[in-house]
């Protein structure tokens, strides 16, 4: 299947800015400190929806404009779905949606794990 140029591009765009999400939250669980638990935690799921992203244009679907990763994994449709724990989007869309919450470093070391093994599955359905 051959795909268009500017769904290319997009897709490449949307996986670029995962990645530097994806790097940030690696970073800031590499120094630990005090009190960017949240930050860590919240660029993982800001991964995690640009790699949702990258993967609803691939598949010519308008991502919709919202945190909620279950809902946006929702959107594609059966064959295009990836193997991803449901209650794995839940735990990471807290950290998008949820405004009130104080995660240690454990959860942050979580959502990273998380978002890393998404990172894998989405690049493999790209290739």
């Amino acid at each position: 299947m051959r795909v268009p140029a500017e769904v290319s591009e997009a897709v490449g765009l949307w996986m670029a800015r995962a990645e530097n999400h994806l790097k940030t939250a690696a970073v800031l669980l590499e120094v630990q400190r005090p009190g960017t638990e949240d930050a860590a935690c919240y660029h993982a799921h800001e991964a995690v929806a640009m790699y949702l992203k990258a993967l609803l244009t691939w598949n010519g679907i308008q991502a919709a404009r919202t945190h909620d990763l279950e809902y946006q994994h929702s959107l594609l449709r059966d064959g295009q779905r990836l193997a991803v724990a449901p209650q794995d989007l839940a735990y990471l869309s807290t950290y998008g949606i949820d405004r009130l919450w104080e995660p240690d470093w454990t959860q942050a070391r979580r959502t990273l794990e998380i978002a890393e093994s998404f990172r894998r599955e989405v690049e493999a359905r790209l290739k």
